[in-house]
């Protein structure tokens, strides 16, 4: 007989190390696909229009996008520097709200008074839409004719996207 010399177990158990970076992975890897996958559907679906300023909306962002960056920057600039101010003046609406709300908790409720309160709000010299037409109107100034052409085919497109869309 010959004597054998004794192996050692061999453990079955796998290291935690391993397990946790597997599980790491796996997080990280379906973070990067979600990402991925809802960073595209945001770009076919939801970035058609420029976010902000209401008035500027008009201006579709494939035509912004078609721009160099250099002019892009340039004429969103504007843009974005009155983006605080509208800012401001819609968290500063309380007392036109606060002056609709009263208005419409009288006893005796006057529609045109309600209209005149919401007429100063909406359509004021210093309302929402009223600066919003006046950033729009600074970056059409600011448009070469060649631009202008391209603004004027990418409104077009997005009028047919929106109305095939609709059907």
């Amino acid at each position: 007989m010959t004597e054998s010399t004794p192996i050692a177990p061999v453990s079955s158990r796998k290291s935690r190390w391993w397990s946790a970076l597997l599980v790491g992975s796996l997080m990280l890897n379906l973070m990067f696909a979600g990402w991925f996958i809802g960073n595209k559907a945001w770009w076919r679906h939801g970035t058609d229009r420029i976010a902000g300023v209401s008035m500027v909306q008009i201006v579709p962002r494939n035509f912004l996008m078609g721009l160099p960056r250099e002019r892009r920057l340039e004429l969103l600039r504007p843009v974005r520097d009155e983006m605080r101010g509208l800012r401001e003046k819609r968290t500063g609406s309380s007392p036109e709200i606060l002056q609709l709300a009263q208005v419409l908790e009288n006893e005796t409720f006057v529609a045109a008074d309600a209209d005149r309160v919401i007429d100063t709000f909406s359509a004021g010299p210093d309302s929402l839409a009223v600066r919003g037409s006046k950033v729009l109107k600074d970056l059409i100034a600011k448009l070469t004719p060649e631009e202008r052409k391209q603004l004027a085919a990418a409104m077009r497109e997005r009028a047919e996207r929106e109305k095939s869309r609709k059907r």
